[in-house]
């Protein structure tokens, strides 16, 4: 595996672990209420996203049980632009990727480590 992958997977496990963490234990009504919360969910999906896009072909391949296509358009600028001002759409697109977020962090903890 190539170290740049190795570091944009770390960057897309540490990224869904901190989305998870700041969302554990709220709830839907108290996310939408909160615009630096909802704010920080979405800037981890976005990296998230980023890291995600720029995997090798060959590691993906390598990783199959990540929902590549999930993880890709979470940072895609459709998702982050597309959004309008009010927590109302954030709200439901980041708690839907969070939820992605959850899927994906098991699958990252343990990828391959030979080249």
């Amino acid at each position: 595996m190539w170290r740049d992958d190795r570091v944009r997977l770390q960057h897309m496990r540490d990224a869904a672990r901190e989305a998870i963490g700041f969302v554990t234990g709220r709830t839907s009504d108290q996310f939408a209420a909160d615009r630096m919360l909802a704010l920080a969910v979405l800037k981890e999906i976005e990296i998230m996203g980023e890291a995600a896009s720029k995997v090798s072909a060959e590691t993906r391949a390598r990783l199959p049980r990540i929902p590549w296509p999930d993880a890709c358009i979470v940072g895609s600028p459709a998702v982050r632009g597309g959004l309008p001002p009010s927590l109302s759409g954030r709200s439901t697109a980041a708690v839907g990727s969070t939820t992605g977020s959850r899927r994906l962090a098991p699958a990252l903890e343990h990828p391959p480590t030979s080249a």
